[in-house]
Order: C-alpha cells, then sequence, then structure tokens
C-alpha cells in the first residue's frame, strides 16, 4: 500500500559544509578585489566587477544554508495532490499533478538533479518576485526546466526519490 506523504528534509552536515565553502569563497573574492592584475585595464575591470558579484552571491548562499539549516523545513513533500518543493532559493512550493507533464533526471557541471515539466509555466512565473524570476528564467535560457529539485543537502539519491515521484504521479493521476 502507497504511503500518504514523502518528505524529505535537509541533511545538517550538507547545508554546514556549502555554507562553509561559500564563505571561503567570500573571503577569496574579497581578497582577490584588492589584489592588482598585471592585465588590460578592461578585463581588471570586468574582473573586479565579477568578484565584487561574487561576494554577494556566495555571501547570500552561505546565509541561505544557515538559514535553512536552523529551520529544519521539509524540503520535498511527495502526496496524493503534487509536490510541494523547498529544495533551492528558487523552489516554486507547491505544484499539483495535474500541472506535471514530466520528471527525468538532469545535470549541470556533474551535479544529478530532478527536473519538472510544468504544463502552464507561466502562471507559477507571473507572481514571483523580480529576482526569482530572474533567476528561474536563466535556467530555462540554459536549456533546464523551471523546477529543478536538488538533493544535494539530503540523504537521498536523485534517481531513488524520481522512481517516488513517477510512481505518486501515476497512482495519482490515474485516479482522477
Amino acid at each position: 500500500m502507497e504511503e500518504k506523504e514523502f518528505i524529505i528534509y535537509q541533511n545538517k552536515k550538507g547545508n554546514i559544509v556549502y555554507s562553509i565553502l561559500s564563505f571561503i569563497l567570500v573571503i577569496i573574492a574579497l581578497l582577490s578585489l584588492f589584489v592588482h592584475f598585471d592585465i588590460n585595464i578592461i578585463l581588471e575591470v570586468i574582473m573586479k566587477i565579477v568578484l565584487f558579484f561574487g561576494v554577494f552571491f556566495f555571501g547570500y548562499a552561505g546565509i541561505f544554508f544557515i538559514k535553512r539549516m536552523k529551520k529544519n523545513k521539509e524540503m520535498l513533500i511527495i502526496n496524493s495532490k503534487g509536490i510541494t518543493d523547498n529544495s533551492s532559493a528558487i523552489s516554486l512550493g507547491f505544484i499539483p499533478w495535474e500541472e506535471i507533464e514530466d520528471a527525468y533526471i538532469g545535470s549541470s557541471v556533474g551535479n544529478e538533479f530532478i527536473e519538472l515539466k510544468i504544463r502552464n509555466e507561466e502562471k507559477y512565473l507571473k507572481n514571483l518576485p523580480f529576482l526569482k524570476k530572474l533567476l528561474i528564467n536563466a535556467n530555462k535560457k540554459m536549456g533546464y526546466e523551471i523546477v529543478c529539485i536538488t538533493l544535494n543537502t539530503t540523504n537521498y539519491s536523485v534517481r531513488e526519490v524520481l522512481i517516488k515521484i513517477n510512481e505518486y504521479r501515476k497512482n495519482n493521476i490515474q485516479e482522477k
């Protein structure tokens, strides 16, 4: 008999590792801002701008992982109604089964994640904050779906969760 809900929580060790790595990258970027590189002035200005944004990006990431570790919130909830994704800073939250066309494994730079193909993407994107919408659209332009479920800070493999998603999806779409 099928479970009512399948809930995945983050692994605190994973969040600690990612937050430490984020802050190390902040320190490296900050120190690099004060180094003079013997290169073309235009390239040096571009590099300083990238480093400046790197400080904010990795600083935000470090804070994100620390907050997420403190909350111990469910990262992923799979039940008869659909999927609630809280796995990343650009997650969409609850998505009903009727809106999910497909679920499959995607990857980027050796990291695997679950991608969900959504029927009416605009419905989910229209009310998002500007920055979140911008990041999701950037993912979309790189060929990824608007929903990418990351499991890096959990004790679950992408393959076993994809199997669970497809079981729930099959059982709950046929019932309707």
